[in-house]
């Protein structure tokens, strides 16, 4: 991530807010989108290429606004995240409901939304044929396993053929997922996979390619190499003979918003580990606030600030090796796992940052050790400072709990 935050811009809003806290940076994501549109451009495809982030790669309104203005839809997966977009008078955003089995309480619900949906089961293709839906289009694994846990599968699709031939309908689109994190001999893969569905589902108007493209978070530059993704896109798009009228979606949100956050912490004290030469470097911070680096034995570049935000360097000279503690009782309350290096001057008082933070993280906040959730706040492209995120209240772990039990039943 090259930062585009200066230390005033960070001092204020520590001054405003405390630590820890979440900032993100509105000009880093336009960039990565027009990186990604860049390289559709320059690869010649001449089919249209929408852009889709899922909504709970970072859960926030504001953040989701900043993409409606950019003109990327989401994904969705669920009832709550459509109200919360509602909510914020989110309306007009494109959003495609992409989840697993749906209740028909939770089918309704979408269908009445006017929702494009990707059924992932026959039951919920059939359900939704019964209601009249004309845009049909299903979630598939494609997977060599058939093992994903929602899709309908491709030893299923001649029973999807044969439901459609009943109700004399036609498949509109197929949704992609090629996994987690994969790289770009992976993602290659699969769009030779979604191309060979033409042969099977001849009437589709969309192959939504999916999400899942990696993004390194231990290189400077991480992104995902979107020029060798599109070239090769579209040499297959002129081997299978693809109409130029048929669109392709992709989903790249950890690609779009991973180095458009960072999470600020301030160091609490230093102590050396008895009997090791490594430290504790204790924060105010805790795995709680961003368990997906714990989760996925991930670790996060670092910079360090002293108390005036004057920024730190470490080179070889002069580090140290530690461990980034939380400050819970917790023995694993690491912010994420295994040995850190950290300048030799560091102390109590001064600031750690954590980078590539805007995808999975404060989104993934738990509950767990009744910590409250971080404040979140965006530096906008006139350098404009906002908080979007209020520093959660110290009775949110209970904020549901009753002051005194209702009888089940008894209330009128």
């Amino acid at each position: 991530m090259v930062t585009k935050i200066n230390p005033a811009q960070m001092k204020q809003i520590v001054k405003e807010v405390g630590s820890p806290a979440f900032i993100y940076i509105e000009a880093t994501i336009s960039d990565n989108i027009a990186r990604v549109r860049r390289a559709i451009s320059n690869s010649g495809i001449q089919n249209k290429v929408n852009l889709y982030v899922s909504y709970f790669a970072n859960s926030n309104p504001h953040i989701a606004a900043i993409l409606a203005n950019e003109e990327v839809g989401l994904t969705l997966q669920s009832i709550e995240e459509n109200e919360q977009l509602e909510a914020h008078n989110l309306k007009s955003i494109p959003r495609i409901v992409s989840s697993t089995h749906l209740s028909r309480k939770d089918l309704e619900y979408f269908l009445k939304g006017n929702l494009q949906v990707n059924y992932a089961t026959l039951s919920n293709l059939e359900e939704a044929l019964k209601r009249g839906v004309n845009n049909l289009s299903i979630r598939v694994d494609l997977s060599p396993d058939s093992n994903q846990r929602q899709g309908i599968k491709p030893e299923q699709f001649n029973k999807v053929c044969r439901i459609l031939n009943r109700n004399n309908r036609k498949l509109c689109g197929i949704h992609i997922y090629p996994g987690t994190k994969n790289k770009l001999e992976v993602h290659l893969r699969y769009q030779v996979k979604g191309l060979e569905c033409l042969s099977i589902f001849q009437s589709l108007k969309e192959i939504n390619l999916g999400g899942g493209f990696n993004y390194d978070y231990e290189l400077v530059d991480g992104h995902f190499d979107w020029a060798s993704y599109f070239i090769e896109l579209k040499k297959r798009i002129d081997e299978f003979k693809v109409p130029k009228d048929i669109i392709f979606s992709i989903e790249p949100g950890r690609d779009i918003l991973a180095d458009t956050g960072l999470l600020i912490v301030q160091v609490n004290g230093i102590e050396k580990i008895v009997g090791k030469s490594a430290y504790e470097v204790f924060t105010d911070g805790s795995y709680v606030q961003m368990p997906s680096a714990t989760i996925g034995q991930r670790q996060h570049r670092l910079s360090f600030y002293n108390s005036r935000f004057q920024e730190i360097i470490c080179g070889l000279i002069n580090e140290k090796a530690g461990y980034l503690s939380g400050n819970t009782t917790l023995s694993s309350d690491r912010l994420f796992p295994g040995i850190v290096y950290f300048p030799s001057s560091l102390k109590e008082g001064d600031y750690i940052i954590l980078e590539d933070v805007g995808a999975y993280c404060a989104t993934q906040h738990m509950d767990f050790l009744n910590k409250s959730s971080c404040p979140e706040a965006i530096i906008r492209k006139n350098g404009s400072l906002e908080l979007i995120t209020e520093r959660g209240k110290m009775t949110d772990k209970i904020r549901n709990v009753l002051q005194s039990p209702w009888e089940i039943g008894g209330r009128k």
